[in-house]
């Protein structure tokens, strides 16, 4: 929250310590960029189900009118309330991304991604897909930044792939990016991440190592 000259905001694992396991069914973010393993990851045992975008979410937000019909079901229909959130934005011809994520899985695609990160970090950054405005991320896919480091490998890229199935129910991707250029929706996985590298020392890096996603799927570099 911005306000009178006062900036006030909340860390993702400050959130997760504040909720007790196993608390909500789902926790849905009607904010920009949350769509982030790091975020899934760190909320994994707070709730069941994760909604959240990889890009950014206009200013509108949620069309709750329509979605909540189905967010306060009984039993709530999570893809169905995605895909209207989805198809609203892309009925004004604008950007959207959005993505359910089932989190009792995440510590599958965890494992893939470690397995992966443990044998390589190289990678070309710039042949990567990056759902912020900025040329340079720092959003980028998980299953395509981690298929860049594993070079090809099947035998790394084929679990990752086989968990990320299981970890997103749904996902959708527009045409376009909010900077007019094409989305590859081959490449995308539902889940964004940093392009963490161990060089890297600013400040937001290094809140990024004390993530329970770094410390999981880049534990070999942080020991």
């Amino acid at each position: 929250d911005k306000y009178h000259g006062v900036t006030d905001h909340c860390n993702i694992n400050e959130l997760a310590e504040a909720i007790p396991s196993s608390t909500f069914s789902y926790i849905w973010f009607d904010a920009c960029y949350m769509g982030q393993a790091e975020v899934a990851y760190q909320l994994r045992d707070k709730a069941d189900y994760m909604v959240g975008a990889v890009s950014e979410i206009w200013d509108e937000g949620n069309p709750y009118h329509l979605t909540l019909p189905y967010m306060l079901r009984a039993t709530p229909d999570l893809a169905k309330a995605a895909d209207i959130f989805y198809n609203y934005y892309v009925g004004k011809q604008m950007p959207v991304t959005m993505a359910v994520i089932d989190l009792k899985e995440m510590e599958g695609v965890a494992a893939a991604c470690r397995n992966i990160n443990s044998r390589n970090l190289e990678v070309d950054a710039s042949v990567l897909q990056n759902y912020a405005r900025g040329s340079n991320g720092p959003f980028y896919d998980v299953y395509q930044l981690s298929a860049e480091r594993a070079q090809g490998n099947t035998e790394l890229i084929e679990p990752l792939r086989n968990a990320l199935e299981k970890a997103v129910v749904y996902k959708a991707i527009s045409e376009t990016d909010f900077r007019g250029n094409a989305f590859d929706a081959s490449v995308y996985s539902g889940l964004s991440c940093r392009n963490y590298q161990p060089k890297d020392l600013n400040e937001t890096d290094g809140f990024y190592r004390t993530l329970d996603w770094a410390l999981k799927t880049y534990a070999d570099y942080l020991k």
